[in-house]
């Protein structure tokens, strides 16, 4: 099945339409016509099945039928301090497909890159998205400072930071969690790691500090791994 998104406001109670750019996959790539059936999500947990209805002066798609998924009640969050962008597109990208519900970009002392570009962002969520069959949007916060990302990470029950190898196996910190527990952020420094002082708060602001392994990760690795194994517990 290929899976299509077209944004919650371009969606009535009949029919839907496309921006350009699903447009065009649509009917350039796929070579798609009137009357076929395509699969359309809103971000928001609904499926909608739908026939194309017209395609000048935009495609329109009518709504057959709709499916609404549960909301999701164990999200877990990802928050990276920033790296590269390509390196950090990555971890947007793959993450998506682990089914990370939120991603927190901040900066800490050790960052030496920043981009503020959330549309890009954003794009490349939305296509993770299709491709993994999921249909909810990842939501991309993007904070100037370590204390706001402090101050963000408080809505979230559990707090975990992957730090050195010297701490706690996540492994064992899993073991002890309650499955059921309904709201996880997941945290990894950018290469320089956190600065003492930045560590000192992490600890203040309670959150648990764990090990990923004996050797030493690059930020998407450590990003990547911590939150598949994170996942991988709690629907095993």
């Amino acid at each position: 099945m290929n899976l299509f998104y077209a944004l919650p406001n371009n969606i009535s109670t009949n029919e839907i339409v496309l921006d350009r750019f699903e447009t065009n996959h649509l009917l350039k790539t796929l070579r798609k016509k009137i009357g076929d059936s395509v699969s359309i999500t809103d971000g928001l947990g609904n499926l909608y099945n739908t026939i194309i209805d017209e395609i000048k002066p935009d495609l329109n798609l009518k709504i057959i039928s709709v499916t609404t998924s549960k909301i999701q009640n164990r999200p877990l969050a990802l928050a990276i301090g920033f790296i590269r962008l390509n390196r950090l597109e990555y971890i947007l990208e793959k993450g998506t497909e682990l089914g990370i519900n939120e991603f927190i970009l901040f900066k800490s002392q050790f960052c030496n890159h920043f981009s503020n570009n959330s549309k890009r962002f954003e794009k490349i969520l939305r296509q993770a998205m299709k491709q993994s069959l999921q249909l909810f949007l990842p939501k991309i916060i993007i904070l100037d400072t370590f204390n706001e990302f402090l101050d963000f990470s408080n809505k979230y029950k559990k707090r975990i930071v992957a730090f050195t190898a010297k701490d706690k196996p996540i492994s064992g910190y899993l073991a002890n969690l309650d499955k059921l527990e309904n709201s996880i952020i997941f945290t990894v420094g950018p290469e320089g790691g956190f600065s003492d002082n930045e560590g000192n708060l992490l600890k203040e602001n309670d959150f648990q500090l764990i090990s990923l392994g004996n050797t030493r990760l690059r930020t998407e690795t450590a990003a990547i791994g911590g939150a598949a194994t994170i996942q991988f517990y709690r629907n095993k």
